[in-house]
């Protein structure tokens, strides 16, 4: 517990100063870019472990394709079909389909879903949507770690994770829901009904967005995707909450903008 308080009052400051002093974008940028790298990188060793053995040439093209999606998602596609050459001329023919699978599948995720529609976000506004975004997210997550480790009794999905209880998600529904309304305001960026179902948005996806992080890991039999954060594992350990969360905040954005 204090080196994972110790981790996240080293990391948070440094996140935020990123995304805050970022005039031209470019921090925010290459933040997205190497995050999305870095998760698609943990992902390809987890789909090793879950019986689609991918290797290091594999692995490390599948995060290039990530990182650069997050930059050009329009060519997804493009991008996602180029990280099939290594896989294509490499490794068995009997375990193509399963390498293969995991390969798109993962730029799709974390190149797409995460970096794309951040970088989406960040056009919108500058740095204010993912702010509002980032620290509605961590105080969800927060929330239902604190609530759920001391006042827990109900899991969730006890097939997925045991230590994720009913009680924990309603405390991160709630403090997500307070900090959409507060954050709004404070950055100026939506007014506070609006603030509020941002903040109820990320209270229902950026669990159910956790939960299909933890299923992955179960899958191949690993606690933590990586050791990179002590106290926290690795890149998809820290941001598996904001996979899902990012294209549907960026949707509902939209959104209002039209009206």
């Amino acid at each position: 517990m204090r080196q994972r308080l110790l981790t996240a009052a080293v990391l948070l400051p440094i996140g935020l100063v990123i995304l805050w002093f970022d005039p031209w974008g470019v921090s925010a940028a290459a933040l997205l870019c190497a995050l999305s790298a870095g998760m698609c990188w943990e992902y390809g060793g987890i789909a090793s472990e879950a019986g689609a053995p991918l290797n290091r040439i594999e692995r490390g093209w599948a995060a290039l394709a990530a990182g650069t999606a997050a930059l050009f998602g329009d060519w997804v596609g493009l991008l996602a079909l180029g990280s099939l050459v290594p896989v294509a001329f490499k490794g068995s023919v009997d375990t193509f389909l399963k390498r293969s699978s995991c390969v798109l599948f993962g730029v799709v995720l974390f190149g797409w879903c995460f970096g794309w529609n951040g970088m989406r976000l960040h056009r919108l506004d500058g740095e204010r949507w993912l702010l509002l975004t980032a620290l509605t997210v961590w105080i969800c997550d927060s929330a239902a770690y604190f609530v759920g480790r001391y006042l827990g009794k109900r899991p969730l999905a006890p097939n997925v994770s045991g230590r994720k209880t009913w009680e924990g998600f309603a405390a991160g529904f709630a403090g997500a829901a307070a900090a959409g309304w507060l954050a709004g305001a404070w950055l100026g960026v939506i007014e506070w009904k609006a603030g509020l179902g941002a903040g109820m948005i990320v209270g229902l996806v950026a669990p159910m967005s956790d939960l299909f992080a933890s299923a992955l890991k179960r899958s191949g039999g690993v606690k933590d995707s990586g050791a990179l954060f002590p106290g926290h594992g690795g890149f998809l350990d820290r941001f598996d909450s904001f996979v899902f969360t990012l294209p549907a905040l960026y949707y509902y954005w939209s959104w209002l903008s039209n009206l």
